[in-house]
């Protein structure tokens, strides 16, 4: 598999074998020291017997060394651990290769025997160990096994780790052939609009020239038909343009009386502001928990009597309990921050906005009808 990696797969190999001999080799050191020291402390035995002549030097060391090599678990299961104990003068101690057995002989004297062992020991017997284990037996085996063990382990994790990769490379694809299937439909069900759009502009095509035809045909009319129809149009449009003059006639004396009219109300022209400053001191005085802006007061004197009285029901409404005010939406315009604004419906076509300021104040922002919406809403964006 692509994710299976060859460099784990070689270490998984090759550490298993490297792992188990450097194991073996520091294994064989540690029991060479520890085996060595303790044989030196009792490889001869009891000095007092060897002095007395109860027993042979050579045999004490055999007996010694034999006894504790049979008493490690490790010379059982793969050490092969030699002793040799030669003194400095060459004599071998042990093993005692070239002495047989012999049950039969006579015993030395003691006396005999004690002098041949202070001869020996005046030599300075020198012990030497070899300690090596032996492969295919139980220890090395099981150093061996463990390590095995260990690169299997690695080796499952490696395959697992590459599994889950795989399986996820395969749901992308799986996802990615589901993405491209759905916008194959998508192509497809376009490409069918296309066709019939195709074979709409078809019969257009088809359409169009055959009124090009008719069209043609009218164009070839005779030359007399063309010069009495000219004749029409250019009385036609000698009474249009003497309708023309008049109509600019008439312009002009609506302009003088246009005139007229703005100089007579130019001095009315502060009445309506006038009503809007009352109308705002109104609201401060009577609605002292909520906020009216200028712009609001002046839709609301812009309002029909019948729905100024609607807008006042709702604005004492969210003056005295603004939760139980019907909101229609929220409008979302502005800057990203900005807070939403509530829409209140009043008499049908009547339109008020509010919010709510951080502090909990209602602010009456803007106030019209169905008519001004747009012209509301523009007005709210710019807030």
């Amino acid at each position: 598999m692509r994710h299976f990696s060859f460099k784990i797969l070689l270490l998984c190999l090759l550490l298993p074998p490297l792992l188990y001999l450097g194991t073996i080799r520091i294994a064989e050191n540690y029991c060479h020291d520890l085996y060595t020291h303790e044989l030196e402390n009792l490889y001869l035995g009891d000095t007092r017997r060897l002095f007395d002549g109860d027993v042979r030097l050579r045999d004490s060391i055999s007996d010694n060394i034999n006894r504790f090599l049979k008493s490690k678990i490790l010379t059982r299961y793969g050490l092969d651990a030699k002793a040799t104990v030669v003194t400095h003068k060459g004599t071998l101690l042990y093993p005692s290769v070239f002495e047989q057995a012999d049950d039969n002989r006579i015993a030395p004297a003691p006396m005999a025997v004690a002098a041949e062992n202070y001869r020996l020991l005046q030599e300075e017997p020198v012990l030497t160990l070899d300690t090596k284990f032996e492969h295919l037996k139980l220890f090395p085996n099981l150093i061996l096994g463990f390590y095995v063990l260990l690169a299997a382990l690695g080796l499952y994790l490696q395959y697992r780790f590459a599994v889950r990769k795989y399986l996820q490379e395969d749901n992308q694809k799986e996802a990615e052939i589901r993405r491209l299937l759905d916008k194959e439909d998508i192509v497809s069900n376009r490409l069918r609009e296309l066709d019939v759009e195709k074979a709409r502009l078809t019969a257009e095509l088809a359409r169009l020239r055959d009124t090009l035809s008719d069209e043609k045909s009218r164009a070839s009319r005779n030359e007399d038909e063309l010069f009495e129809e000219i004749e029409t149009l250019e009385s036609d449009l000698k009474n249009t343009l003497d309708q023309q003059a008049q109509q600019q006639d008439e312009i002009s004396a609506l302009k003088d009386r246009i005139e007229q009219y703005e100089r007579k109300n130019s001095k009315t022209a502060k009445q309506p502001q006038k009503a809007v400053q009352v109308l705002s001191k109104r609201f401060k005085t009577l609605y002292k928990k909520i906020v009216v802006s200028e712009h609001a007061v002046e839709g609301f004197a812009a309002l029909d009597e019948q729905i100024k009285i609607k807008a006042e029901e709702v604005i004492h409404q969210l003056n005295e309990n603004p939760d139980q005010v019907i909101i229609k939406r929220k409008v979302f315009i502005g800057k990203r921050d900005q807070k939403s604004i509530m829409e209140v419906i009043f008499g049908y076509k009547g339109r008020l906005y509010f919010r709510k300021s951080p502090a909990g104040v209602v602010e009456v922002l803007a106030i019209g009808d169905k008519n001004t919406q747009s012209r509301e809403l523009t007005y709210l964006s710019s807030l």
